[in-house]
This record gives structure tokens, sequence and C-alpha cells, in this order.
């Protein structure tokens, strides 16, 4: 699966148009005043992350020893994965659109369309859970509401992301859920299910939140459920304690310029 850090997926980074509005499936409205739609849910998480502050800026960090990239420029974007491989080499990958390059030690190699398509889906995976929430108003994205829940003693609206075949990605069949605290509006926790390599689900919590360049960055403990749950009750199989840590999801070295 992509996504990781990842998160399976996507995918919706490649696209250059960021700040498309969210198609809107109402199910049932939380019981915030003056809510009435999904992407307004999304916009006060956007909001509270400070979403906008990653306009025209470069974001770098460091992933499992890689260093990431991404640059906006006049609604044009571009990502790069640098690290050394086993045999010691520099290894780049970097693109723009459909400009695809890879280097070794500073010399062009040539790869194959599935190889640039792995690699560009990888990448893609880890900018998507790193700037989480930037990618849910994404023109593929379709949000519902799912109401309201209580995790750890605070409460949450909970919204459902889906995503159109068209612009959505290898892994546009994916579903995530994202839980938004209701008094601070922040992405606390996150779920997902994916059907690449035998499918599953997984479930995050965020810890580590702090502000970089305006925009808050946070880690994740990594949870895998265990047989039986539905990834909509899996905040409830967090409660109970049906999850079993599988990783831990840290960025480091984080830029904003």
């Amino acid at each position: 699966m992509r996504k990781v850090m990842y998160v399976s997926l996507l995918m919706l980074f490649v696209s250059c148009s960021e700040d498309q509005t969210t198609e809107d499936v109402v199910v049932d409205q939380p019981e915030r005043a003056g809510v009435v739609s999904a992407s307004e849910i999304v916009k006060l998480m956007q909001d509270a992350h400070g979403v906008s502050a990653l306009e025209g800026k470069e974001v770098t960090f460091s992933f499992r020893d890689k260093l990431y990239s991404r640059y906006s420029f006049n609604n044009k974007y571009g990502y790069s994965r640098s690290g050394t491989s086993e045999d010691g080499k520099m290894v780049i990958d970097s693109w723009s659109g459909d400009d695809f390059k890879r280097t070794i030690n500073n010399v062009a190699v040539q790869i194959s369309d599935t190889v640039e398509k792995a690699y560009q889906s990888s990448i893609n995976s880890v900018f998507y859970f790193a700037l989480l929430p930037v990618s849910l108003s994404d023109p593929a994205v379709k949000v519902e509401l799912l109401g309201d829940a209580r995790v750890k003693d605070k409460m949450y609206t909970k919204i459902k992301v889906t995503f159109d075949e068209k612009g959505g990605g290898e892994d546009h069949n994916d579903i995530f859920i994202f839980w938004m605290n209701k008094e601070t509006n922040t992405m606390d926790f996150l779920a997902y299910e994916y059907f690449t390599e035998g499918g599953g689900l997984r479930f995050r919590e965020a810890f580590n939140r702090r502000e970089v360049g305006g925009f808050l960055f946070q880690d994740y403990n990594n949870f895998k459920p265990v047989a039986g749950i539905e990834l909509i009750d899996t905040d409830k199989a967090f409660e109970m304690g049906q999850m079993e840590l599988i990783s831990e999801v840290v960025l480091e070295d984080v830029k904003v310029k």
C-alpha cells in the first residue's frame, strides 16, 4: 500500500489545483452553529492547521532517512525525494507536471513508465499524509458528514472522504475518515481503508503537533485494528483497546520557506 507514511495513496498532490471546491454529501449535520456543509467542515479544519500559509512556499522534511521537498509557484507544484541507496549512491527523484527525472550521483537515468509511476505514488503518499488536511479540497475529493463522536473524552465531528476515479489517482477506491476536534478544529485522528496488496485498515492518532512557518505539522501513532473491525468503527475500537501499534510516522527537520 502506498500510503503510509503516505500514505498507499495517490496521487492527489500531482494535481496543480489544490484550492478547488470539495463536493458535499450532507449525511448528518454536526451540532455546530452556522455550519451547513461538509466543505465548511473541511475549511474550518484547513484554517486551524494553517493551510494557506503553505501557498507559494517550499516545504522540506526528513522521513525515514530520506529528504522530501515540495514547492509551489504560480499554481504549479514540484516534488523531490533524495537519499542514499544501499550501495552508497545518491538517488534523487523529482518532477513537476509530467516531467519526471531520476538521477544517481547526479547522472540522469532512464526508467520505465511503470517504475516512474511507482516512485511518484510513493512520494505522493508521503506528502499526502504529511500535509493533511491540505488535499481535502482537491477536485476529486468527496466528503460526507458522519455526525459527532466522542474519543478520549473529547467531542469530534466525523467526516468520510472518498475520491472520484477521474483525478483520484490509482488508489481512488481508498476510503478515509477524519475526526475534527470540535473545540480546536484540528484533525486529531484519521483512519483509512485501502485495497491494494491485499487491503486493510489503519487508524492514526496525531501527536507532537507543532507550528512551522504558520502550518501545524503533526506526527502519528499508526495502528492496525484487530480482525472484524469496520472502518466506521475504528474510533470505537481505539477506545476499547482493540488496536495494535505498528509504527510511528515521524517527520524530522521540518522547514517552510
